[in-house]
Parts: structure tokens; sequence; C-alpha cells
């Protein structure tokens, strides 16, 4: 593991972030190549979910107080559907 192995810490708690994603983008119709476009009934299935915010830090230098959380509503959780 890269990360144990440097010493390293991740603001996601571990280096595997399994399925966390913080940007969620897909192309719509009103773009150039409509043969990529994705409908919203198939955002999940054929959008582009990836994990954008990965702080990476020495162990020496700081330590995590509580893991990072995502929260797309404003009451502090993640909703799948918002």
């Amino acid at each position: 593991r890269f990360l144990e192995d440097a010493e390293m810490s991740s603001s996601w708690g571990g280096e595997e972030a399994g399925g966390v994603w913080t940007t969620f983008k897909a192309r719509t119709y009103l773009q150039p190549q409509l043969q990529k476009a994705v409908a919203a009934s198939r955002l999940m299935d054929r959008g582009h979910m990836q994990l954008k915010d990965w702080i990476l830090f020495y162990d020496s230098q700081a330590r995590m107080v509580a893991p990072a959380a995502r929260d797309n509503t404003g009451r502090g959780r993640c909703e799948a559907r918002v």
C-alpha cells in the first residue's frame, strides 16, 4: 500500500475510497457530440462519478480528527438522487 509505505494518510481515511465520489458529470443533449449525451434516467449508469477532493498528508505533519464526509443536502448527509 503506497500511503502506508510513505507514512501518509488521506482525507478519506484510507487508500481505497470504495465507491466514494465527489464529482458527478455527464454530457447533456445541449452540448456537441449528441451520441455521447446521457439521458437523465441513465445518469447513475452512464455518468462519470469520480473522487476529486482527495487530500494527502504525512502522518508526522498532521492527523485526521474525523474522516471527510459528503453533504449534498446542506443537512449533513449525502443523498444519491439529489
